[in-house]
């Protein structure tokens, strides 16, 4: 269906959208033409301007009710108003039949001009389903509503056309000025090339096959972080799991001083050793603060649903976050523990490497290089990913929480001493959460501060908007088929994503 509508434009510098309607919707006016299409999984669109827009800023806003609309809204995404002419497609309305919400949707286009507000008509969708769940709150279904929009301005390109991976799952740059990546594949390579989209060919700087056991998903050589002080010293730390006994390794190797692409097999020096129960949930992301002190991720050491209840055991090393110094040693041990570790008082029962606990898979995590903040993503078991900022002491609540819902017991659990997630979502938008990094590049100015991440199953890349810590809100960057297994950040600061399913290096643009 087909329909005209005229308004007349107030400020000469007006944007007006009937967003959804239940089939198509053509508007003219003499400053501005738009059409929209909606079907039942996305909204198409396309508008021009004869005035520039350029000072307006325009969102796609939606209510619960219409007076709520034409009162202010929740914003779902920002529209770009750059030029005279904009069009886009795929702003992805994801099935409105999966959401717990009520019959009706109200939508609308709000535009800020210099001379004032403009908003326009409110329009409703009716979803699926016949009534909200009782078991979700307005708040919940708001957070879910915004989950479910986004508008595909991103894509992720070849960056690299001539280099294929296998298996990769780390991706690091050292802090120097050598302009190179290090890729780590799971079976136990360390890949080192140029960052350069030339690149013809990458060395394998580390061989580590013969001593990683890399069967099943979620073991093998699993993470790298670089020295601090790399540039001088040449010290690598990686995490694998050891053959033939699936332990979980952390150890030093120092760069061959004749080849700065090659790691000294030999130079091995064993940091930490954890004996592991079953296959799964090893963790693995290993990051440096801007203290100097060494961050490990491990999880709980598999099984479904926590069986050994390692999430919130004191003692032993599964389900945490270790913080480590690894510039001095004490005790017998290759490290030392800081003094300010928030239980490195022997009498509080913790082992004193502890940083913080209560995770189930904290597979990747990251430092944000101007907050300092650390912010991990955490696989689920069987309804919530979750991400986490991660602050020293805190326990985040796994296996008595999953993500922010109660999972042992189902209803009424104790959430009292629990950090929440800084952000959870369902199996809707995904099953395996791929930790990532703020974003700090030049590349792509509108995603300054915002942290971008993934889903390894539904092959999602978001990007979690921190200006509102308390109230993040999300947007889904790029929806492909490529299973990212990890993030990575090329030294000049742009987000590159490593296919599992294709082998290659994608970068955010």
């Amino acid at each position: 269906m087909k329909r005209e509508l005229k308004h007349w434009l107030k400020f000469g510098c007006t944007i007006l959208l009937l967003a959804l309607c239940d089939r198509g919707l053509a508007w003219s006016a003499d400053q501005i033409t738009l059409t929209a299409t909606k079907s039942r999984e996305r909204l198409d669109f396309a508008a021009s301007y004869n005035f520039d827009p350029v000072a307006c800023t325009a969102a796609l806003v939606a209510g619960l009710t219409q007076t709520a609309v034409q009162a202010r809204g929740i914003s779902l995404l920002t529209l770009p108003m750059t030029s005279a002419s904009y069009s886009v497609s795929a702003l992805s309305v994801q099935p409105i039949a999966t959401l717990a919400a009520p019959t009706r949707v109200f939508f609308a286009i709000r535009a800020d001009c210099p001379q004032g507000e403009i908003r326009s008509n409110v329009e409703a969708v009716t979803p699926a389903v016949s009534r909200r769940s009782p078991y979700v709150t307005r708040n919940q279904w708001i957070a879910h509503l915004k989950d479910r929009f986004s508008l595909n301005r991103n894509a992720l390109s070849d960056r690299f056309p001539a280099l294929t991976f296998t298996g990769a799952v780390d991706i690091k740059s050292p802090a120097d000025s050598s302009n190179r990546i290090f890729v780590v594949e799971k079976a136990g390579k360390v890949k080192v090339f140029l960052n350069d989209p030339a690149v013809a060919s990458a060395e394998t700087g580390l061989d580590l096959t013969s001593q990683v056991l890399s069967s099943g998903i979620e073991r093998g050589l699993l993470g790298l972080a670089f020295h601090p002080n790399f540039a001088a010293n040449g010290y690598i730390y990686l995490y694998y799991t050891r053959n033939p006994d699936g332990a979980s390794i952390l150890s030093r190797f120092t760069l061959n001083p004749s080849s700065s692409n090659t790691v000294d097999s030999t130079s091995e020096l064993v940091l930490l050793a954890v004996s592991q129960p079953k296959l799964e949930h090893k963790g693995g992301a290993l990051v440096f603060g801007s203290d100097g002190y060494l961050y490990v991720s491990l999880g709980d050491g598999g099984g479904q649903g926590d069986p050994a209840r390692n999430g919130q055991k004191k003692n032993g090393y599964l389900a945490k976050i270790l913080r480590l110094d690894v510039d001095h040693s004490e005790n017998g041990m290759n490290y030392a523990i800081p003094s300010d570790n928030p239980f490195a008082n022997a009498s509080s029962g913790f082992i004193p490497e502890t940083f913080a606990y209560g995770f189930r898979n904290p597979w990747r995590m990251s430092f944000d290089t101007e907050s300092g903040r650390l912010i991990a993503g955490d696989v689920g078991q069987f309804k919530h990913e979750e991400i986490d900022l991660v602050q020293a002491g805190k326990n985040y609540g796994w296996s008595i929480m999953e993500g922010d819902a109660c999972y042992r017991p189902v209803h009424d659990c104790k959430r009292r001493g629990l950090q929440p997630p800084l952000r959870d979502y369902e199996r809707d938008l995904g099953s395996a959460i791929i930790g990532g990094y703020v974003y700090r590049g030049a590349l792509l100015p509108a995603l300054v501060g915002q942290y971008i991440y993934g889903d390894f199953s539904s092959g999602y890349v978001f990007a979690l908007n921190l200006n509102n810590i308390r109230q993040p809100t999300n947007s889904i960057l790029v929806a492909s088929a490529l299973f990212p297994a990890a993030f990575g950040v090329d030294p000049a600061g742009e987000i590159l994503v490593a296919s599992y399913q294709t082998g290659k290096l994608y970068r955010l643009e």
